[in-house]
């Protein structure tokens, strides 16, 4: 990987502003934890190909320059017949807890290395794509102390990844660049004590949803069309204007990312300027339509239909969390139907 190039684009302030934990912390010590993170871990193209590339074989079916599509392939296709995986729904790449759990692994395996290798397809510029090797008595403290690049590489939720161990017995690809969710596939040969316990801590969040072959839009609003309500409905409507929450509230984006899991697109969202308006099931906590409006009045998106589910609808944020997050405006049930009904680009 070119690390001036990979400095040079991750140190650029949206993201530091995005997804830094730090807010206040000295700009130039950033760049040289940055720095010093990359001269430490990064690999070069000869030791990933002669220290990556075969280990990656013995795993994956995938390579780091080829395209999984979870909408067109099932997650079985990615590694190779003789092992066994769970997949679940999960961002960002790691924390505390899950790189504990990974280090487990590797330790009951007398592994050395922890891999983590980027789809170099999330990338303009490939060669900046992230190819990070970490040896695994490095604790959570120092590794995720590396300015710029931790930020992006521990807490963005925008790019794929390959992370593994030299042993070839375990691997895991992390897609948070799709239209579905952010979601997670562990592979692994054999069940030891710490892989048991990596599968019970994702348990409580595991969709299981590999038992679908495919996963298309139309499975997508199929299930949002079951879901159960146990109460009777009441609707409520209301609208909020995305860039005056991210301009006027103080929320830490990796805060809301990893404790609610709902705005991991929160970036894209936010530079289109966007006026949501929601049809809310108060009764059941359910969001149940979706209407996006431009900064020109237009309409943009509406969900769910049989293309799109809509971002609210997917993410389902309580009626609470609605309130906390932005300054809500009431409508009537009649403004809404009648949004409803406009046409894509019509004012």
């Amino acid at each position: 990987m070119n690390l001036d190039k990979c400095l040079n684009k991750y140190s650029d302030e949206y993201y530091s502003s995005m997804f830094g934990m730090h807010k206040n912390a000295n700009e130039y010590e950033r760049l040289v934890q940055a720095k010093t993170f990359l001269s430490k871990y990064s690999m070069s193209d000869d030791d990933y190909a002669k220290e990556c590339v075969p280990v990656m074989q013995e795993i994956f079916t995938y390579s780091a320059k080829s395209k999984f599509d979870i909408q067109k392939t099932p997650v079985s296709d990615l590694f190779l017949d003789i092992f066994s995986f769970i997949s679940y729904q999960s961002s960002p790449l790691f924390w505390k807890e899950s790189y504990e759990l990974v280090q487990a692994i590797c330790r009951g395996l007398k592994e050395k290395h922890i891999f983590i290798v980027e789809e170099e397809r999330c990338e303009e510029v490939p060669e900046i794509a992230f190819k990070i090797k970490i040896p695994i008595e490095i604790s959570w403290e120092s590794i995720s102390n590396g300015g710029y690049i931790t930020d992006v590489l521990f807490n963005m939720f925008n790019n794929n990844y390959y992370v593994f161990g030299d042993s070839g017995c375990w691997g895991r690809w992390s897609d948070y660049d799709n239209d579905f969710m952010d979601y997670e596939v562990f592979g692994y040969k054999i069940e030891t004590q710490a892989v048991l316990a990596y599968k019970n801590y994702f348990s409580i969040t595991n969709n299981e949803f590999h038992k679908h072959k495919f996963l298309h839009h139309n499975l997508r609003i199929g299930f949002w069309n079951n879901i159960k309500r146990t109460k009777s409905i009441q609707m409520t409507y209301f609208y909020f204007k995305l860039n005056k929450w991210y301009n006027d509230k103080t929320f830490s984006i990796k805060d809301i990312i990893k404790k609610n899991k709902i705005l991991r697109k929160l970036s894209l969202l936010q530079t289109n300027n966007l006026t949501y308006y929601i049809e809310y099931d108060i009764n059941n906590n359910i969001t149940n339509r979706e209407i996006g409006i431009n900064k020109y009045g237009m309409l943009t998106s509406k969900g769910p239909n049989r293309a799109y589910l809509g971002f609210w609808v997917e993410n389902n944020l309580t009626f609470q969390e609605y309130n906390d997050l932005f300054d809500l405006h009431y409508v009537d049930k009649e403004i809404f139907e009648k949004m409803w009904k406009e046409e894509f680009g019509q004012k």
